[in-house]
């Protein structure tokens, strides 16, 4: 038995590559290429197995599952604010700062603040 992978879609899956492989012999699906699901996170393909007289067809869809390998960006790079010294009405929000990550595995974001003292 002989076993050979293919997209059924036009130009090659799309015009993208396909990044599995098939041992021709056992059937067996592996990776070849690098996997990015932000890219591309399904992908359509079909099997071939052939005995050399006769041919049989299998369908097989590939999830990519995400994973966390994207850091955070920052809507811009630099925030800044002027506070009042004489503020009473505490505690306040004077400043909101949005970070986006193209990960979409749940991530739960986490902010912390240095604080650089500067003398003017």
């Amino acid at each position: 038995m002989r076993y050979h992978l293919y997209s059924p879609l036009p130009n090659g899956d799309g015009g993208l590559k396909v990044p599995f492989g098939v041992k021709t012999d056992s059937g067996v699906i592996f990776v070849r290429d690098a996997l990015d699901y932000e890219e591309r996170n399904v992908f359509f393909l079909e099997m071939v197995a052939s005995d050399g007289k006769y041919n049989a067809t299998a369908s097989v869809r590939i999830f990519i599952e995400d994973v966390n390998d994207n850091a955070p960006v920052f809507e811009q790079p630099l925030y800044e604010v002027t506070v009042d010294e004489e503020e009473r009405d505490l505690p306040k929000e004077f400043l909101r700062v949005i970070a986006s990550d193209r990960d979409k595995v749940n991530i739960e974001s986490c902010y912390s603040i240095t604080i650089i003292l500067l003398s003017l």
